[in-house]
């Protein structure tokens, strides 16, 4: 087996201080005071605050003076799941305090349940709070954990700290934190909290001049952290949770507002008696995880690799790790690891589990585990993490940047991970053509190290006896380069299997043209009257109360480039307005004026794909009862039906015939109201995969590629009732997988750090547009639209409001720009719509420098291209709309297979004026320089500017 990266082991531990019983402090002599009162109230007080925890709210704190101005803040901590299930809720939650001998600290414990109203206790999770308090410090560290749940309990969607402030918003202003050392966009940044790491600081604060308040740390990585109008909120997509005990951790600051900054850098300035040894280089052998449910109980009982010394016997070019007779709870079972050298220079590794008896069920296997991972002292330069999430996620020192969990097929898009620093870099990939579902996941140690697991929710779940014997490899191994370089390892194995389209998109006669030439992608709401023409809707005193950007005006302003609209609500009622539910989930309400409004957008050569919603029925409709959606309805793992009563929704099963025909008519049926381009399904490519737990349905209990291929199918059914209407239908999905591709014609982009996706399959499958677009504050004002742009996307999704106000005043100069977005991707199709993704070139030394917390070259969104025609075009875009900006581009010959031997050229390809004002846009092609060696050269771009540079052969006459 080949030697990959080192490891470490930590010789000794960082110890949290241990507190005694419970004193009183006093203020005045620089201690805490700690009083507890008659109906159960704590407050806890220094030189900075005074916080009162209240048992109303389950023992959260409740409310906040500032000891310096007086300021009193009320909150609600409404800690817990999405969904209602707050600890706030449980009304039997207890509180204790321990105050440290000396009153310099202080423990606030808080034990209940996250409840919800219509759930039992017993079947809602437990959690216990701390809250920890220093006498000299405005820092609060906040520690909740989650015990092992029940096998039948899952929840997703994890919220912690969400402040939300009780009257009028207290402070002025909302700030992100930077992260330490400036290296990476910020997602928050912990594990467990250890004073040995220089973890990097992020969070949001709101301030005033005065005082602040602020949430630092959170634990998981993927948390997205809001800061709204009255209340900041960290929540984390949790895709599945069960089992395991699960432990966060997160700072408050709570002081003044001129300390932040002190305060901030104390947090990093404990000292620390670990020590950390390294243990030299090691081969990756991969380790293990089984979470089994007891038949008797219902309980899961984990077991590992680590709990018992493995046999290894190596022969004919396999080695074999042998776990025989391994107890699990009342049972025993045996586990079988194989390794055998692959042809591209990985280790290619199975795994079979087999119970002994019938008294388990495996649930799930984690495989591989590879742990130990951590940057090197002799190499240059930090350590990144390549992690599936959204576009692609960059994560600089992954050891020390949180959690990160995503599900495939769903949030995340493939089966690989990647970690690397400098150019050595470790792959880490499921090559599974049956495309099961799995959960990919970046855990930090607490010691510096990073372990890197996949999950695999095996089909069968938790029946007696369930075993797994996994039928294709996950491959492990070295890499020279970086994420680009990790891409190429999955690509080439991808592209092979029977759900990759077959011909790259510039070949693919069964992806609609007009969607193939897309450049501007938009998005709308509502009935024909809001969403054509730009109107004002006034009430019954003649008041305006709503303004609507209507989508022919915007297409002139942009100068009517090819346009996608996404319409969503083209089936909304008004009369339900008030109503929680989605009234076209999928029943079909159709407004009069559909069919006219679709015949203008024609007209005007603008296509229109409609939304739906992917995975839901509404259970109060008439089609429910009608057709027995009742029979296709998802089942839980406790035996009921998956249904939503806040939305009157089923969850539906995509494997079942029932849901598979239903969406199928639904398509069909909406070309009675109008000729419709194609649907948007919402959810399509991004819900996590429900695991079906019925026995009724044709496939294995739980989850399993069935998942994968019921999808599959029921896409394919949508697609072909609508090509059957219209040829030239599309089916867009929101987000995707690489398994999707043949079966839907385009997906909506999420944006992270990376354009992974486009790496993979840009030239066999393009997105149909950003989330949305958005126009940020100085200096990130046109980030999203300059990625969209360099990364091949259509320029937006807009919404009305990026260039005119919400009175519908014109910000001329953001008309300008989006439409010399869209002009220059006019003219540059042949590279951004249809060419593959390259090496992108090296961008350095940009003046001036971006914020500290996004990458080096964040502000520059690059990417380079190949035309079908071999020509390659290296693209670049100023994410500041009101500051130039200079920067170095260097790019090496071999990375491109064109020759440095003079005989290609490098030529600037920009827009040529129109006596129409640039309504057709013309390229204009100005030659550079000969390229007779690397490009290297120093640019400048323009405020909100960007830059095409074409390789060619310097022969072809490009006009």
């Amino acid at each position: 087996m080949r030697r990959l990266f080192s490891y470490v082991m930590l010789a000794t531990v960082c110890l949290m201080s241990m507190w005694g019983t419970i004193a009183r402090g006093d203020r005045t002599t620089g201690k805490l005071v700690v009083e507890q009162h008659q109906d159960g109230r704590v407050q806890i007080s220094n030189n900075y605050y005074l916080i009162e925890h209240s048992p109303k709210y389950g023992g959260t704190i409740d409310r906040i003076t500032y000891a310096q101005s007086g300021k009193v803040v009320g909150v609600r901590m409404q800690d817990g799941f999405n969904g209602g299930y707050r600890i706030e809720s449980d009304a039997n939650a207890t509180m204790s305090v321990d105050v440290a001998p000396d009153g310099q600290e202080a423990t606030v414990r808080v034990s209940g349940r996250y409840q919800y109203r219509k759930t039992s206790a017993e079947a809602c999770p437990a959690v216990e709070y701390t809250y920890q308090y220093r006498a000299d410090s405005p820092l609060v560290r906040v520690r909740a954990i989650l015990p092992r749940q029940e096998v039948t309990q899952t929840y997703t969607r994890l919220m912690q700290y969400a402040f939300d402030f009780l009257g009028e918003k207290p402070f002025d202003r909302i700030e992100q934190l930077a992260t330490r050392g400036g290296d990476g966009v910020i997602m928050p940044a912990t594990f467990a909290f250890n004073a040995c790491e220089d973890r990097p600081k992020a969070g949001v604060l709101y301030r005033d001049d005065v005082d602040a308040l602020g949430v630092v740390n959170p634990f998981l990585g993927s948390f997205t952290m809001d800061a709204e109008a009255k209340h900041i909120r960290v929540r984390h997509f949790m895709e599945e949770w069960y089992g395991r005990e699960l432990t966060t951790e997160s700072v408050l600051y709570i002081g003044p507002a001129a300390e932040v900054d002190e305060a901030l850098e104390n947090l990093h300035g404990d000292a620390c008696t670990g020590k950390k040894v390294r243990d030299g280089v090691a081969s990756v052998v991969p380790q293990w995880r089984a979470y089994f449910k007891r038949q008797d109980d219902g309980r899961l009982v984990m077991t590992s690799s680590g709990d018992k010394e493995a046999v290894v016997v190596s022969e004919g070019g396999h080695t074999n790790y042998h776990w025989s007779d391994l107890s699990v709870g009342p049972s025993r079972i045996d586990v079988v690891m194989v390794c055998r050298d692959g042809d591209d220079g990985m280790n290619h590794w199975s795994i079979d589990v087999t119970p002994k008896d019938e008294q388990i069920g495996l649930w799930t296997l984690e495989f591989p585990v590879v742990s130990g991972i951590v940057a090197r002292d002799d190499i240059d330069g930090a350590d990144y993490l390549l992690f599936p999430y959204k576009s692609g996620a960059r994560v600089p020192n992954p050891g020390a940047s949180g959690l990160w969990e995503s599900i495939y097929p769903g949030q995340a898009g493939w089966q690989f991970l990647a970690y690397w620093q400098g150019d050595e870099g470790l792959y880490i990939g499921a090559h599974d053509p049956g495309v099961g579902v799995k959960t990919m996941r970046s855990l930090p140690m607490g010691d510096g190290t990073l372990e890197l697991s996949m999950s695999h929710s095996v089909p069968g779940q938790g029946t007696a006896g369930n075993g797994y014997a996994m039928d294709y490899d996950v491959v492990i191994g070295p890499f020279v380069g970086d994420w680009f370089d990790a891409v190429q390892i999955y690509r080439s194995w991808m592209v092979e299997q029977s759900w990759f389209p077959k011909k790259p998109l510039h070949a693919n006669e069964d992806v609609p043209t007009w969607l193939k030439d897309v450049v501007v992608s938009t998005r709308r709401s509502g009935l024909p009257e809001s969403v054509i023409d730009t109107s004002i809707l006034r009430n019954e005193a003649g008041k305006a109360i709503e303004y609507y950007h209507g989508v022919l005006d915007e297409h002139a302003d942009l100068g009517a480039a090819p346009t996608l609209l996404s319409w969503y609500d083209a089936w909304w009622n008004r009369e339900l307005a008030s109503a929680d539910k989605f009234t076209n989930a999928p029943t079909l309400i159709r407004p009069a004026g559909l069919r006219k409004g679709f015949e203008r957008l024609h007209e005007k050569g603008i296509h229109a794909v409609v939304y739906l919603l992917f995975g839901a029925w509404d259970y109060e409709s008439p089609s429910w009862q009608a057709e027995d959606a009742a029979q296709a309805v998802v089942i839980l793992p406790n035996g009921k039906p998956f249904l939503q009563p806040s939305r009157h929704l089923g969850r539906m099963c995509p494997a079942t015939t029932i849901y598979q025909q239903k969406m199928a008519s639904v398509v069909d049926g909406l070309f009675e109201s109008a000729d419709v381009d194609g649907v948007y399904l919402d959810l399509g490519g991004t819900r996590r995969p429900l695991f079906c737990f019925s026995t009724k349905h044709g496939h294995p209990v739980g989850s399993g590629s069935w998942l994968t291929q019921g999808k599959m199918e029921l896409l394919r059914q949508m697609r072909e009732a609508g090509r059957k209407r219209n040829p030239e239908f599309a089916l867009i999905i929101e987000g995707t997988g690489d398994c999707w591709l043949n079966v839907s014609d385009s997906y909506i982009m999420f944006e992270s750090s990376l354009p992974i996706r486009q790496a993979l399959y840009g030239d066999y499958q393009r997105t149909a547009g950003g989330k949305r677009s958005s126009w940020d504050s100085e200096p990130l004002e046109a980030l999203n639209a300059a990625k969209h742009f360099a990364w091949g996307e259509p320029i937006g999704r807009l919404v009305g409001r990026e260039m005119y106000s919400r009175k519908l005043v014109m910000y001329p100069d953001r008309v300008a720009y989006y439409r010399g977005l869209a002009n220059h991707k006019t003219v540059a199709r042949p590279w951004l719509n249809y060419g593959r993704m390259l090496r992108p070139a090296r961008v350095s030394q940009l003046s001036p420098a971006g914020p500290v917390e996004l990458m080096p070259d964040a502000m520059i969104p690059h990417a380079t291209w190949q035309a079908p025609d071999g020509s390659v075009a290296f693209v670049f875009a100023n994410a500041r709309h009101s500051t130039e900006v200079t920067f170095q581009v260097e790019a090496e010959l071999a990375a491109y297979e064109f020759p440095g031997d003079g005989s290609w050229s490098l030529y600037a390809l920009d827009v040529e004026a129109t006596t129409d004002g640039e309504s057709n846009p013309v390229a204009q092609w100005t030659h550079m320089s000969t390229i007779d060696g690397p490009i290297n050269r120093h640019e400048t771009l323009s405020a909100g500017g960007t830059m095409i540079l074409v390789a060619k052969p310097t022969e072809i006459l490009l006009r």
